[in-house]
């Protein structure tokens, strides 16, 4: 079979790579003078229509096996020191191209895991001043072996997959773009697990020598992810760059990289962590080429392949020329090739050149522009940054505030004018408004166009980095749902199988859900996560959020609609020496401050309710913040907790017990705070085995429920506990009589072991004894099955 020709017809391009190659052909003196009528044409066109994809930062992750060989570093560092052009929003980890017969021939690094991969993608994050850009360890498996567990929460590598999928769905009028430099297998889980992401995203993979009839390293890393993308039934966008040899040599390096890019301190050790040490990582790219390229390489040039590729998506400064075609497929043959030739895994390209599934190949880059480029950025870096919710650590550091966002005073409907103040004196104040709009000034008048659900930030710059210092979730609405309750949910949700219920039971409810925040557990469980917990329940809620998806939810909630998503506590709160809960330290994170960030952005006559299912530590650190920031939050939000026994907070309660003390100082606050008994209240709300697992849908999510109901025991009933809050919010809007026993309480402190007391007085804390389990259950199905009880405004 001869190698796969190019498609002779002019190539179909998108309008994003129709701009690149203008870009390309404008770069090239001997493009401009054979084009030159062409461009005279277009130009009063180009300079009148000034396009906005030319002018706006790209979202990208950059999908990398970092220790594979030493372009992978070049390739991260060159798109962190390009925050001018990317939005770098994390880095996820590939396992990189060992398959067998590449395990016995490693010039490089020896023999290298995805924990080694892993490793030296956190240090150069760290390296290039970029600590703030997540990092998520891929999986150690392949395709095959993994996709059959992609319908579960949790699996091999289901940290990158989830983020991949968590970020594809932010609310962005950018698509997000995936930069691949080793194996697809992260990518190709993402899709299968979620194929509503496919129009959100655009995949770039560095990783074929098309169309030479071999493949190269990174495609035999994984042959089943390649091929799972040629054939993509969604038709996501696909570019594919086949490797550029285009070399550098070891004195072009040690010339122009010795001490470039920012000074870090402490310094930051390479080789997986290995060491030595280095305080730029221009000092790291000159000790790779003298301790790891070969002399002839050295000589001659080693092309630093994934860097030059990244120059494709840098608004096409490498002047590659793009080619549209229908998507070849690779036939693989038996490998046999040995030596020098292991990394050629043999098999034949065969063309598809009416194959309506259509790939890009992205060839022919300049050499000198791309290195042009590398080193300008390397003496004049802008550093890339993450989304400013991103932290690798999830407890994000929210520091004293300069300022916040002043909470607003009445709802927000789309087509009308709404005026963002703040409080404090932040400077230089920017603003981010949730639908792709910036402003500036310390008060900013904005018209949002579209109803939904908008994340506005308010922070400061230092140069391009933006640093986050407050922000309001807002609901834009229309006239017709305004009146809606508004719902935080706050879910520990790998824990059993009621959270994934209740998140369900909300998604699909009319009910408007603002967010959703995962928390521990428990963290000193170690059999159930450990310290892993409340990223295990982050992935779990992505799970359900992406099966209601492929569930039909779209047709119910719009996808501008759909909640948010934010890491929580993964540690109690602690009990402070002095016993005074206004002495507690709160746990910050993004989940507590989307506590905050939704209460401002609500209207006072229609306060958010917050729903926490598992520990109150989130809502708790919420209350404690507010109050160091002069925050009237008890005036604007309600909380149902399910929790507790029958006599106190952390017996006959497993959410009681996992942090006891937030329950007493969310019942301190003098926020209304509702308590959903755990037990005997919430218990009684249950699943019958025998007779309802016929009532589930007949969809993704429903298959979901019913098998995990059916896993979790062997009784024929199961309690669905959380359930109930979201019930009560609905039965509460409506007036129906589901809480048929509530009793007036305080909620004791530990010197009292956390026991209720019944009071007469006035008081915040309402526990419920007592509910219509059977109607609340028979609504959770109903709306369960596509038919949500009408919330009609209030009389």
């Amino acid at each position: 079979m001869k190698p796969v020709p190019l498609e002779t017809e002019p190539p179909k391009l998108t309008l994003l790579q129709k701009e690149r190659l203008e870009d390309y052909r404008m770069n090239n003196v001997k493009a401009m003078k054979t084009c030159l009528s062409l461009l005279v044409s277009l130009a009063a066109v180009l300079l009148l229509t000034p396009t906005a994809a030319a002018q706006e930062k790209m979202r990208i992750i950059l999908d990398t096996d970092a220790m594979a060989e030493v372009d992978d570093q070049h390739a991260l560092a060159y798109a962190l020191f390009s925050g001018d052009h990317f939005e770098v929003e994390g880095i996820t980890v590939n396992r990189g191209s060992d398959y067998p017969e590449r395990t016995e021939r490693r010039p490089y690094f020896g023999t290298v895991t995805i924990d080694d991969h892993y490793k030296e993608a956190v240090n150069m994050a760290r390296m290039c001043a970029s600590s703030d850009v997540p990092v998520l360890k891929g999986p150690a498996g392949n395709y095959r072996q993994i996709k059959g567990d992609s319908n579960h929460s949790t699996f091999d590598g289901s940290g990158a997959v989830n983020f991949i999928i968590e970020r594809a769905h932010a609310p962005s009028d950018r698509p997000l773009h995936i930069y691949a430099m080793g194996n697809l297998t992260n990518v190709a889980l993402a899709l299968l697990k979620d194929p509503t992401i496919a129009p959100k995203i655009e995949i770039w993979w560095m990783g074929t020598e098309w169309p030479q009839n071999y493949a190269c390293n990174n495609h035999a890393g994984d042959l089943d992810a390649v091929d799972a993308l040629l054939a993509n039934p969604q038709n996501v966008a696909f570019n594919i760059i086949p490797w550029p040899h285009k070399g550098v040599t070891f004195a072009e390096i040690k010339g122009k990289m010795t001490g470039r890019g920012p000074r870090v301190s402490p310094a930051v050790p390479g080789l997986r962590g290995e060491g030595p040490d280095f305080a730029s990582f221009g000092d790291y790219s000159v000790h790779l080429f003298d301790k790891f390229v070969g002399a002839r390489q050295k000589e001659h040039g080693r092309s630093l392949l994934d860097m030059v590729g990244l120059a494709a998506l840098k608004n096409n400064v490498g002047e590659f020329t793009p080619y549209e075609m229908g998507a070849p497929s690779f036939v693989v043959e038996e490998a046999s090739q040995t030596g020098s030739q292991a990394h050629r895994y043999p098999g034949t390209w065969v063309e598809n050149a009416d194959n309506p599934r259509r790939v890009t190949m992205w060839r022919d880059p300049n050499r000198d522009a791309v290195y042009t480029d590398f080193f300008n950025t390397m003496d004049n870096y802008v550093l890339a940054g993450s989304v400013p919710t991103k932290d690798v650590s999830h407890q994000a550091a929210y520091a004293a505030r300069a300022g916040t966002i002043v909470p607003i005073d009445g709802p927000v409907l789309a087509g009308e004018p709404v005026t963002f103040t703040l409080k404090g004196n932040p400077g230089d104040p920017h603003w981010q408004l949730g639908d792709g709009s910036t402003a500036e000034g310390a008060s900013v008048t904005h018209t949002y166009q579209e109803p939904g659900v908008y994340r506005v930030v308010m922070g400061s710059k230092v140069g391009e980095k933006f640093n986050e210092l407050s922000s309001a979730i807002l609901r834009v609405h229309t006239p017709e749902t305004v009146h809606l309750p508004q719902v935080l949910l706050d879910t520990d949700a790998r824990n059993e199988i009621d959270d994934q219920h209740y998140i369900a039971y909300g998604l699909f409810s009319n009910l408007d859900v603002l967010g959703i925040n995962s928390i521990h557990h428990g963290p000193f469980r170690s059999d159930r996560g450990g310290q892993a917990q409340e990223q295990m329940n982050y992935g779990e809620i992505i799970h359900i959020l992406a099966l209601c998806r492929q569930s039909d939810l779209l047709k119910h909630r719009p996808e501008n609609q759909m909640p948010l998503v934010f890491h929580g506590s993964n540690l109690p709160l602690e009990v402070p020496a002095s016993g005074n809960w206004l002495d507690t330290q709160p746990v910050k994170t993004e989940a507590s401050e989307a506590i905050l960030a939704a209460a401002r952005g609500a209207s006072p006559d229609n306060p958010v309710w917050v729903l926490p299912v598992g520990p109150c530590t989130n809502i708790g650190s919420a209350i404690l913040q507010a109050r160091e920031e002069g925050f009237d939050l008890a005036s604007r939000i309600k909380i149902i907790w399910l929790g507790g026994g029958p006599e106190q907070v952390n017996v006959r309660s497993f959410n009681g017990t996992n942090d006891p003390w937030s329950v007493y100082v969310t019942g301190r606050s003098g926020a209304e705070f509702w308590i959903l008994l755990e037990n005997p209240t919430g218990a009684s709300l249950a699943l019958d085995k025998r007779t309802d697992l016929g009532v589930y849908p007949d969809n993704k999510l429903g298959d979901y429920l019913v098998a995990i109901s059916n896993i979790w025991s062997k009784s024929p009933t199961k309690a669905l506990y959380d359930v109930a809050t979201i019930s009560m919010v609905i039965g509460n809007h409506l007036g129906k009589g589901w809480l048929t026993l509530v009793e007036p309480s305080e909620v004791l402190g530990p010197d009292q072991e956390y026991r209720w007391k019944k009071v007469e007085g006035p008081t915040n804390v309402q526990i419920i004894r007592e509910i219509d389990a059977e109607a609340m259950k028979a609504d959770f199905f109903t709306t369960l099955n596509g038919n949500p009880t009408e919330l009609k405004p209030r009389q």
